[in-house]
């Protein structure tokens, strides 16, 4: 699924590797250099069934949201963390109003519906019973605009 990514010379010497995958995250599709060095890296993260009822899914289950963490490497392996973005903290839900951001989806364009779509069914870190909830595909930083992109297959329908 991923979890791995290298930089080579172009006769193929590794001259630098970062393990992105353990039991809470999982690294996949893509990542993106940066002009200051360092590395943008799309990735899974683990959201219990208990965390996703707390976030107000009304069928809570294992949920794998999207993360993206740039990452300053450091030779011959590994790296710092210098930010991190989480899907799972721009979450709305209208299912319980003594539930965190709850509100109308609709009224909240820049928020993510905990309760859109389905979850599982992709490739994911388990699979086809996965958790894979929203599939991101792509990551890119725009240097001209200073901004992220990110780009979503399913936006939610796992």
């Amino acid at each position: 699924v991923g979890g791995r990514l290298e930089r080579r010379s172009w006769e193929g010497d590794l001259l630098w590797e970062l393990d992105w995958a353990d039991d809470n995250q999982h690294h996949h599709h893509d990542f993106a250099w940066m002009p200051n060095g360092n590395v943008l890296v799309l990735a899974w993260e683990l959201r219990t069934a208990d965390e996703a009822a707390a976030a107000g899914r009304v069928d809570p289950q294992t949920m794998w949201p999207e993360s993206i963490t740039e990452i300053e490497p450091t030779l011959p392996a590994g790296g710092n963390v210098v930010w991190e973005w989480h899907a799972w903290d721009h979450l709305v839900q209208n299912v319980d109003s003594g539930l965190p951001n709850y509100g109308e989806p609709a009224n909240f364009p820049h928020r993510i519906d905990v309760n859109y779509g389905a979850v599982g069914g992709g490739p994911g870190p388990g699979g086809f019973t996965s958790g894979d909830w929203t599939h991101a595909n792509a990551v890119d930083f725009n240097p001209a605009l200073d901004q992220i992109a990110i780009q979503s297959k399913s936006s939610g329908s796992g």
